[in-house]
């Protein structure tokens, strides 16, 4: 193998982890001036629930020529749409908290958020939430991790009492926030003020069984979390982008945009955050919203094999990028599997993925520069 046979495998080795082009995830495309409204029907990227049947995001638009008018060309509205409750449901309850068997869920740049108290103004991440059919089964003592920093601690549990019982712990970042005593086929409940709205639901889940053996085991159902501390309020007058919010009401938010706007020709105008105008070059208008979704994916390095007399062989493999953690990690379990799905963004679990392979870090590169250095040195020992 000759030198430049080396260097060429070492470029090879390189690209294979150097960055790719994003995608984006496009709206329908707008051909001529006039006025023209994207939903979730037609821009995948804003968030829907294809088994709820709702969406929440609307996009207006009003083109003349290549230019969006001030005070509201351009307007982007969210509303608060309600979900039930799995437990509400599957248990047949007249309510889950105060009468309440949903909660109003707020898609707000595509992601999915749980509008606090129904304010759709005052936006929390939903970091876990099991489908009706779900479940997990812990021992006790041991502690389900539900994301946000949250765990759930099974302390003890009692199978002689009637009904059975099991007393369970809340923590957050590693301090207990709450304790309580449940009994079997009973739904356990906690709630803080989160921005000024008091009693909003943080966190329930439906203690289906518990049972006694070798191990005292407790079997659960519907469990249910916001991340309340990164909760965020949109307030009037605030900005984002080329947008200024004019309504925040509890029910709806409204951005318009306060100047005018120019499509120009082969440009891609960034109206908030990543949501984007990308207009064709072309003389004739024609262009479509955007919102570029970034995920990672894991690349493998192939393994790398040098010969020499006797055989000896030196190889390789690495791996250059690790996946993503998802949202909400993974629960303990033990003697049954978990079948809870962590909340996954809206856009990257609603269209066609956008790969971008991140750069390596330098323990990467380190390793691949030491592959060729050993390759050169049994080379040069060959020889």
């Amino acid at each position: 193998m000759s030198n430049k046979t080396i260097l060429a495998v070492a470029v090879l080795m390189f690209a294979l982890v150097l960055p790719a082009s994003a995608v984006e995830i496009r709206g329908t495309v707008v051909s001529d001036d006039g006025a023209f409204t994207w939903n979730a029907t037609n821009f995948a990227a804003f968030y829907y629930d294809i088994d709820k049947n709702i969406q929440s995001e609307t996009l207006n638009i009003t083109v003349s020529g290549r230019t969006i008018a001030a005070d509201g060309g351009l307007q982007y509205t969210a509303i608060g749409v309600l979900a039930d409750f799995s437990s509400y449901k599957a248990l047949g309850k007249d309510g889950l908290v105060d009468g309440k068997g949903n909660y109003s869920v707020v898609g707000f740049m595509g992601d999915k958020y749980v509008a606090v108290n129904s304010k759709a103004n005052k936006l929390a991440k939903l970091v876990y939430e099991m489908d009706e059919t779900d479940k997990v089964t812990l021992v006790s003592g041991e502690v389900l991790k539900l994301g946000a920093g949250y765990e759930l601690k099974i302390n003890a549990v009692d199978a002689k009492a009637s009904p059975r019982q099991a007393w369970l712990s809340l923590s957050k970042d590693g301090k207990t926030v709450d304790e309580a005593v449940i009994g079997q086929k009973e739904v356990y409940v906690y709630t803080e003020t989160v921005l000024g709205e008091e009693d909003s639901l943080i966190f329930t889940v439906y203690v289906d069984s518990i049972f006694s053996g070798t191990n005292d085991m407790i079997q659960m159902k519907h469990a249910w979390l916001i991340d309340n501390t990164n909760a965020k309020e949109i307030k009037t007058a605030d900005t984002y982008g080329l947008l200024k919010v004019v309504n925040a009401e509890a029910g709806k938010i409204v951005l318009e945009n306060d100047n005018t706007i120019t499509l120009s020709q082969d440009t891609v105008v960034t109206v908030m955050d990543n949501l984007k105008l990308k207009v064709a070059d072309a003389s004739v208008l024609r262009f479509y919203p955007k919102i570029d979704v970034v995920t990672e994916t894991v690349v493998e390095t192939p393994k790398v094999v040098v010969t020499t007399q006797p055989q000896a062989t030196v190889s390789a493999t690495s791996t250059a990028v690790q996946p993503a953690a998802t949202q909400a990690p993974s629960p303990v379990v033990t003697q049954a599997p978990v079948d809870a799905k962590p909340v996954e963004t809206q856009a990257a679990s609603q269209a066609v993925p956008v790969t971008t392979n991140k750069a390596p870090g330098f323990e990467s590169l380190y390793a691949i520069a030491g592959l060729v250095a050993v390759a050169f040195l049994v080379l040069r020992q060959r020889k």
